[in-house]
């Protein structure tokens, strides 16, 4: 028995012709953007044993995983150039930043009040409204 099983799996899709008129110019192969504007899949079956204390979708997801990780090493274990290379992890961002107003030019002195809104992550501060100097 299968696992999942279907009785209709239909897809209404569309594909940009486009790609044709570049592989007949340069005769290079792009990607082709394929849209699925509809997926409908009909009379779905499920089936969930327990084999040897084991759910089968806890079986499956394991021998999935398995799988990767033997296909990993046995890659790595032939060829040092297929593995990917070691980096250092990086720094995290600072958590400090300095702010300095060297000049503020088209204030006028008469209703100005002054303030400094900075975004950083997400975060917006601000400084309290202040008063003209000088």
């Amino acid at each position: 028995r299968h696992f999942v099983s279907a009785g209709a799996v239909d897809f209404l899709l569309t594909i940009d012709l486009h790609w044709a008129k570049e592989l007949l110019r340069t005769g290079r192969l792009q990607p082709v953007p394929i849209h699925f504007e509809h997926t409908s899949v009909r009379r779905v079956k499920l089936y969930f044993e327990l084999t040897r204390g084991e759910l089968n979708v806890n079986g499956l997801a394991r021998e999935i995983a398995e799988l990767e990780v033997r296909a990993r090493r046995s890659c790595c274990a032939l060829s040092r150039s297929c593995c990917l290379p070691w980096r250092p992890p990086t720094p995290p961002p600072p958590n400090l930043l300095r702010l300095w107003v060297g000049a503020v030019r088209g204030l006028s002195r008469r209703g100005a009040k002054p303030y400094v809104a900075v975004k950083a992550r997400g975060v917006v501060l601000s400084t309290a409204t202040g008063t003209l100097l000088g």
